[in-house]
C-alpha cells in the first residue's frame, strides 16, 4: 500500500527537461553574439560543457554567455575558473 501511495505520489511530479547538447554551430552563434572566443566553449571528454573565458575577460560577455546557454537548456555545464597557480 505504501508503495503504491509513493508511484503514484511520484507521478504527479514535473519531469526534468532533457539535457541539451549544443552543436558547434549552436556554440559558435552564442560566441558571435556575445564577442567572445569560440575556444571558451568546449565540451569535455564526460560531455559537460565547460565555459572557460580568459582571465580578461568582460563581466557582459561572459553574462551573455551564460544567458544564451540557459536559454538554450545546455546542462550539464561546469564553469573552469583561472585561479592563478601558487
Amino acid at each position: 500500500m505504501i508503495a503504491l501511495a509513493a508511484l503514484l505520489a511520484a507521478s504527479d511530479l514535473p519531469s526534468r527537461p532533457k539535457l541539451a547538447h549544443l552543436t558547434d554551430r549552436q556554440l559558435s552563434a552564442i560566441s558571435a553574439k556575445c564577442h567572445s572566443p569560440r575556444s571558451w566553449l568546449r565540451y569535455s571528454p564526460t560531455r559537460e560543457l565547460h565555459i572557460r573565458p580568459s582571465r580578461t575577460a568582460k563581466y557582459q560577455q561572459v553574462d551573455c554567455i551564460l544567458s544564451e546557454l540557459k536559454l538554450k537548456g545546455a546542462e550539464p555545464m561546469g564553469f573552469v575558473g583561472n585561479e592563478i597557480p601558487r
